[in-house]
């Protein structure tokens, strides 16, 4: 265990250059020129006497393995002493930047419109490039800025994200599926919870130099933009900067939320489309922004150089998602007489899709997959991160089984991206995000999520 904590923040640009971007995060291609705002990375580095945390927060839609190596490759030649299990990647999952290399074999993306869009745009490898290398400015910028520093906790109950899988009387269910039907049973699982704060002040004159803010939303408010954008976070920093000054790096990280979008859904009408009919992205980081500004003041919880602190990487063997025999034959069959990548609709794409993982995963031995986590204790504050667009049940039941910290968790981060992770209730249901081929793992691997990531949380106040 660790104390004399010193933090330092930094940021730099990481939006592709040199021609048009394809965007990714759709079904549809979308290959623009028009940069509306930056992306971003956003630095956080923790250095004690014998341990160091580097979590960089970037704008992207996931981590994926090729763009972690080349940070790593990056940081091992500029910034002494660096292991790679100092290195917390995490992405704020827009919809709005560049397209990812999938080359994870754990996970296997639907064939859209979008994979033909890329010899038209800067290829993924080099946007993966830019990337990199304003993540290792972000980096340095923060590790050059490292001073005594204390840390201040707040919540905020502000709604960010909702429920966006319906539920019906029939037991199916689909992600942001009709709502004005007798057939509606309601949303298959609640609304995203609170909004959690760590204020970093300078111990030498109490100044504000850094913002953890863990939103239970993925920036995807514009989602279907054909623009680049940080999406919300973009207009939070405005707010931030506003009252705070240029100085000030908030590192956004996304709570679970799987389940969860920016768009309303069962509390969407005419009268609230009328009242807010403009940029979504603007009016969801002007709630975020200015609840960060309002629970600064009621901050509590301070921790001061000498706070324990302590960080842990793990790598976990999780399941595949399981398939049976009679599947695997099935889906076999079926690849032998479909085309390749499916005709071209979606739901001949995604039988295609779904038909691969299933012979893949059968035949994969062993049927496992690695899953990169980090458990980091500030005082009595534990973040604890996955590498899935995790369902927020599975978020509640590690909260719960940790009674003696304060837990946030964070979504999407990591070396690798391992899609969604969807209860068994939704799995039951249907639709996308609960299918095998958005996913590597069922929720037998989310039990197993919910249990490694307790006794990681636990292992952090041994």
């Amino acid at each position: 265990m660790s104390g004399n904590a010193r933090a330092g923040f930094g940021s730099a640009d990481i939006t592709p250059r040199g021609g048009p971007i394809s965007l990714t995060g759709q079904w549809e291609a979308r290959v623009t020129e028009e940069i509306r705002n930056p992306l971003m990375a956003c630095a956080m580095v923790i250095q004690s006497d014998s341990a160091r945390t580097i979590w960089v927060a970037c704008d992207l839609a996931v981590i994926v393995k090729s763009f972690s190596d080349e940070v790593k490759r990056l940081l091992r030649a500029s910034l002494p002493g660096f292991e790679d299990s100092q290195l917390i990647l995490s992405a704020t999952h827009i919809h709005t930047g560049p397209e990812p290399t999938m080359d994870s074999p754990e996970f296997i993306p639907v064939e859209t419109e979008n994979s033909g869009s890329l010899k038209n745009a800067i290829p993924p490898d080099e946007c993966c490039r830019q990337a990199a290398l304003g993540v290792e400015q972000a980096v340095l910028n923060a590790a050059s800025s490292l001073a005594p520093s204390c840390f201040e906790a707040a919540v905020s109950y502000t709604i960010t994200g909702v429920s966006r899988r319906v539920a019906y009387k029939d037991g199916t269910g689909q992600m942001y599926g009709a709502l004005h039907t007798p057939q509606l049973a309601g949303m298959e699982g609640r609304d995203g919870g609170p909004m959690q704060m760590i204020y970093v002040r300078r111990m030498s004159d109490s100044r504000l130099t850094g913002i953890i803010a863990a939103v239970p939303c993925p920036a995807q408010a514009d989602e279907m933009a054909r623009y680049v954008t940080a999406d919300y976070w973009a207009t939070v920093r405005e707010v931030i900067k506003k009252e705070w000054g240029e100085g000030v790096v908030v590192l956004g990280l996304s709570r679970s939320a799987g389940d969860l979008s920016p768009h309303t859904m069962i509390d969407d009408g005419k009268l609230i489309n009328k009242m807010y009919g403009e940029d979504g992205a603007a009016i969801m980081g002007r709630r975020v922004g200015k609840a960060v500004v309002r629970a600064a003041d009621e901050a509590v919880a301070l921790y001061g150089q000498d706070a324990a602190y302590k960080h842990i990487c793990a790598y976990e063997s999780l399941p595949l998602w399981s398939v049976t025999r009679d599947e695997y034959e099935d889906a076999k069959a079926y690849l032998a007489n479909a085309a390749k990548g499916g005709a071209g609709t979606l739901e001949e794409m995604t039988a295609y899709a779904t038909a691969e993982v299933r012979v893949k995963n059968y035949e994969r031995a062993p049927n496992e997959c690695s899953a990169n986590f980090h458990a980091v204790r500030i005082g009595d504050i534990a973040l604890i991160t996955n590498p899935f667009e995790l369902f927020i049940e599975y978020a509640d039941r590690i909260r719960m089984a940790c009674p003696e910290a304060q837990v946030i968790d964070v979504q999407l981060a990591g070396d690798d991206y391992l899609g969604y992770l969807p209860t068994q209730r939704a799995i039951n249901a249907g639709g996308y995000s609960a299918q095998i081929y958005a996913c590597s793992c069922d929720a037998k691997g989310g039990d197993m999520v919910v249990e490694k990531s307790t006794a990681l949380i636990k292992s952090l106040f041994e």
